[in-house]
């Protein structure tokens, strides 16, 4: 905690729950990530860990989460990921639909959706007006 241009020592965490629906095809999962930087209240104002900080907190904690419904036989599906990032108040939204057309032919339509408070250094709000759309087909040969 000396050298403020160094990354102080810090605990690292990730902890999740990943379920598949018996009989139903569903999957859901979320997860826990984060860190805690150790003498984070001593650094100064210049330390790399100060400044890679969200809010001036020595915290940072991310909830990741994921739900997928397959229907029609699994050649369609329907999912949703996202995740909030807590100190920065900013989180990201990623729907998909996936349709399998045959063995050889899939269509994917997804976006991203981005917001979060403009306070705290959010990557997320800066993020915000970048919300966006898309479209991929893929043939196989």
């Amino acid at each position: 905690g000396d050298q403020p241009e160094l990354y102080n020592h810090r605990f690292v965490y990730l902890g999740g729950v990943d379920l598949l629906v018996p009989g139903t095809g569903i999957f859901a999962g979320v997860q826990l990530t984060g860190s805690y930087t150790l003498d984070f209240p001593q650094a100064p104002e210049t330390d790399v860990d100060r400044l890679a900080s969200y809010n001036g907190t020595a915290r940072s904690n991310t909830l990741i989460g994921v739900i997928e419904l397959p229907f029609a036989r699994d050649t369609m599906k329907i999912r949703l990921n996202g995740l909030y990032l807590f100190e920065a108040e900013g989180y990201m939204l990623i729907p998909e639909y996936r349709w399998t057309i045959n063995d050889d032919l899939e269509l994917l339509l997804y976006g991203q959706i981005f917001g979060g408070e403009d306070t705290g250094g959010s990557p997320y709000s800066m993020w915000d007006k970048n919300d966006n759309i898309g479209i991929t087909i893929t043939y196989l040969f």
